[in-house]
């Protein structure tokens, strides 16, 4: 058994790391891990000679008695467990005056949402099923509720052996009634938190749960039937745009059929996800017993495996054109209204001076709130930016939290491979109602030794003066003049007010979960409330608002995106972060020339802001100056070589103006970078549909698909076929798109298409038109200028017949405007559908002499009608 003596410290000049150090017979290697309550390690028992797990309180934790009773409890409960396979182990407690450590199991593998990034077969699902039903059937007839499954906490091994992880917040199911009614017995268990609360992940809890009702086994089912669901469809069955809305569909909306997202879900399957998500316990498996017995029934009758495509949601998605680029282009415009500049200078370096690589990883939170997490994300940010701002710029090169996300950098080893790094600062901070504490540690990322570190803490009352002391505590250890961040400079003298400033920006760090563009709303309207004139939170609020027509393409979030992005230049002028915001507004509103005036003077006052130079590029390309547009996006690549949305944003320029093979090279690119990235695939496969490389094409999308479900991929494979003929499969996989909650106008358009061409469809044709219509009509709403909103509203009016109010619609599109190839090509389907032969052979002319590619034009069944006529030969030829 492990020492139970004093622990000794050694080695480590930073009290609150342990990697490097040894403690009692153990020798610390490196941090594995971090959760609500502490963090983990990785170390060798010199004694035994083998990997363990070591666990100890979060540094604001380790003085609590309730935390260090809970962990105890943690203990007591996982040992009674200690001999299942299914569960990790714990093996011992070490306690000492100031620490207590659990002495666990080390899992060598990967956790299940790691895995599920990858295909799955069905066999290795039911055994990964099976083996998550057997530890809960150990836990609960021990008494104890797991009370927090997900994937996150369910590991796998390399011999592909399921171990359950963090008992942290398990609960001892407490008797408090029997009656002679099994059921009715079961709902009176209870679960004690000590704190008084039930702990745990909202979108996997039971409904009981979320009731603060009473609850034993059959809410780790509910919460076990989630992970399952999520695992055979790539979607969780109840998540909305908020919290609350998830909490109301958990409680009281049944999930739809898996098999309808997966066909090779089976009924069988399906029954049992039905009944694991029942909302009343007394309707779900009355235990983990019977959940077992029906997964083994039902992999015992499997014929030869299937393959199961899971497809978790990844990267920020944007609409695209009729189906062949699947670019990232309004999410990085949306990115272009950052307030406060991500920045990376690649610095010279000068003769003598070694040049400092700094990577500032995220600050952990002590706690699982969700406000405390987005004050350490927003003070993260801060603090990287103005190291970046007052650092001798000759010598340090700061890589923000922003970019570490990105890249799903975690730990030392991954920042000094994906971005050379020399030194990493991580950190944590802990937050109580007097009091804000950071203990951060600079590590050496070539030697993995600690240089240094240092605990700073403030008064709850004014967290102003964390930012200040915090940067010049960093700064002294990076051996640069310690400078503190001029108060004027962040924008407001009201402490509480900089707390909601902090806030915001750390939930628009995750911008992508909907909830967290809510919660952006709600604390910079607080901080707006303590100072009305603290522009920077007015750009913040700005930037939410936007984030939010994105997410929903509701128009009334546009006219208070542009009133804050106002509100904030009025304010400030001398703001680079209010002048984006209103850049990327006026950009995203067609008024092109007052964005290149805004994104012109945030790059004046802020020269490595690669949000404004890409959104600088994309209004030059709106206004047709393609030179300057193509120059900007090269300087912005430049300022940040190792992000893709660079690279796609000028592949998409590329692509648009049908120089697909410069295209090709800038998607590859992005491919490099996020191997596992649906969007550098998908584009990748349209630049190989450009040029008439099919089967490339459609292998690209197909691994899209793969990695990641979404209309635009679904769509571009469906365009894939139609070009081809195959009209019924091109008609199914259109039916896919448009099922996804980020189906666009063109992608109905497309299906309508389909339709058009199956003979037992065309019953469908004119009400798919008519949706596809609607949906463009409320982008014209919010850009008069659009072009290619113009073009295919024009299109679809034309394809139900009205042949004015589609010319109408032509006719608003100034004849100077740019067009990219697609462009002219649906122009000549209009005047081809009314009888205008020789006009739509002169728009064909002019696609194909823009680069339109000729196998479309001779494969798109519109045009079938010219195959005899000699222009229209030369034009494909």
């Amino acid at each position: 058994m492990p020492d139970s003596g004093p622990i000794g410290i050694v080695g480590d000049p930073a009290p609150d790391s342990l990697t490097g150090t040894i403690a009692g017979r153990f020798e610390i290697e490196n941090r594995v891990g971090t959760g609500g309550m502490g963090e983990v390690y990785r170390a060798q028992d010199t004694r035994l000679k083998c990997a363990v797990a070591l666990k100890r309180l979060s540094p604001a934790l380790r003085n609590d008695a309730l935390y260090r009773r809970r962990l105890m409890e943690e203990a007591q409960r996982a040992v009674r467990l200690r001999n299942d396979p299914r569960v990790a182990a714990v093996y011992d407690v070490l306690e000492t005056k100031d620490e207590i450590f659990l002495i666990m199991e080390f899992v060598e593998g990967e956790t299940l949402r790691q895995r599920l990034s990858r295909p799955i077969q069905l066999q290795e699902f039911l055994n990964i099923a099976s083996q998550c039903a057997e530890a809960l059937l150990a836990a609960n007839e021990r008494g104890i509720l797991h009370g927090d499954i997900k994937p996150e906490n369910i590991m796998l091994t390399p011999a592909g052996q399921v171990k359950i992880l963090d008992f942290g917040v398990a609960k001892q199911m407490v008797r408090t009634g029997r009656t002679s009614d099994q059921d009715s017995d079961r709902d009176n268990d209870e679960t004690v938190d000590r704190a008084g609360t039930f702990a745990g992940t909202p979108a996997y809890m039971a409904p009981e749960i979320l009731l603060h009702q009473p609850a034993d086994g059959r809410a780790d089912i509910f919460s076990l039937g989630i992970v399952f669901y999520e695992a055979l469809t790539g979607r969780h069955p109840f998540r909305a745009d908020s919290f609350s809305v998830t909490s109301d569909r958990i409680r009281g909306e049944k999930p739809e059929a898996a098999h309808r997202f997966n066909p090779d879900v089976s009924p069988a399957l399906d029954s049992i996800l039905q009944r694991m998500l029942a909302k009343k316990p007394a309707d779900r498996y009355p235990d983990a017993g019977e959940l077992l017995a029906d997964l083994d029934h039902l992999q015992s009758g499997l014929t030869p495996t299937r393959l199961l495509r899971l497809l978790p949601q990844r990267q920020t998605k944007a609409s695209v054109r009729k189906g062949f680029l699947a670019g990232a282009a309004v999410a990085v415009v949306l990115a272009g209204l950052l307030y406060v500049p991500q920045i990376r200078r690649l610095w010279t370096k000068p003769l003598g001076l070694p040049v400092i690589h700094l990577v500032v990883l995220p600050l952990r939170p002590s706690s699982t709130d969700s406000n405390e997490r987005a004050f350490s994300d927003g003070l993260s940010e801060a603090l990287a930016l103005w190291l970046g701002q007052f650092g001798d710029k000759s010598r340090l090169d700061v890589v923000p939290p922003s970019e570490v996300r990105a890249e799903s950098v975690q730990n030392v080893e991954q920042a000094r491979k994906s971005f050379g790094a020399t030194r990493v600062l991580e950190g944590t901070l802990s937050q109580s109602a007097s009091q804000t504490r950071v203990i951060y540690t600079l590590i050496d990322a070539t030697t993995g030794h600690t240089l240094g570190g240092n605990t700073v803490t403030v008064s709850s009352a004014d967290r102003l003066e964390i930012e200040d002391r915090l940067v010049a505590s960093v700064a002294g250890i990076l051996g640069m003049e310690p400078k503190q961040a001029d108060r004027a400079q962040q924008g407001t003298h009201e402490p509480a007010a900089y707390d909601y400033y902090l806030l915001g920006r750390g939930y628009l760090v995750d911008y992508h979960k909907p909830e967290n563009v809510d919660s952006a709303i709600a604390v910079f309207k607080n901080a707006l409330e303590l100072d009305p004139n603290y522009a920077r939170a007015y750009a913040g609020l700005g930037q939410s608002y936007w984030r939010k027509y994105g997410q929903t393409q509701a128009r009334s979030w546009v006219p208070l995106a542009k009133s804050a992005c106002m509100r904030a230049v009025e304010l400030d002028d001398k703001l680079a972060a209010a002048h984006s915001c209103l850049g990327v507004v006026s950009n995203g509103t067609g008024d092109y020339q007052k964005a290149l005036e805004e994104f012109r003077q945030a790059i004046v006052l802020d020269p490595g802001n690669d949000d404004a130079l890409l959104g600088l590029a994309g209004a030059f390309e709106q206004l047709g100056r393609a030179q300057e547009a193509e120059s900007y996006f090269k300087k912005a690549i430049d300022l940040k070589p190792q992000y893709w949305g660079g690279y796609t944003r000028l592949g998409n320029f590329y692509f648009a103006a049908a120089r697909y093979p410069e295209a090709e090279a800038q998607y590859r690119r992005v491919t490099e970078l996020v191997p596992e990235g649906a969007f550098g695939c998908s584009n990748l496969g349209a630049a190989y549909l450009a040029e008439g490389r099919y089967v490339e094409a459609v292998s690209q999308f197909e691994k899209s698909l793969q990695l990641q479900p979404n209309a635009t991929g679904y769509s571009n494979l469906a365009t894939s076929y139609f070009f081809e003929h195959r009209f019924e499969d091109a008609a199914r996989t259109y039916e896919n798109a448009v099922r996804e909650k980020d189906a666009v106008y063109w992608q109905w358009g497309n299906l309508a298409e389909a339709y058009a061409q199956i003979p037992v469809e065309t019953g469908k044709v004119q009400s798919t038109y008519r949706k596809a219509s609607e949906l463009v009509s409320e982008v014209l709403h919010v850009n008069p200028r659009d072009v290619e909103a113009l073009t295919y509203a024009s299109l679809y009016q034309a394809m139900m017949g009205n042949r004015q109010a589609a010319f109408n619609l032509l006719a608003k599109i100034p004849s100077g405007a740019p067009r990219d190839p697609e462009l002219w090509s649906a122009a000549a389907k209009i005047h081809y559908h009314f009888g205008l032969r020789d006009q739509a052979l002169d728009e064909l002319q002019r696609a194909v002499a823009a680069g339109y590619p000729r196998p479309w034009v001779k494969d798109d069944p519109a045009y079938a009608g010219l195959a005899s006529n000699l222009q229209f030969q030369r034009v494909v030829k």
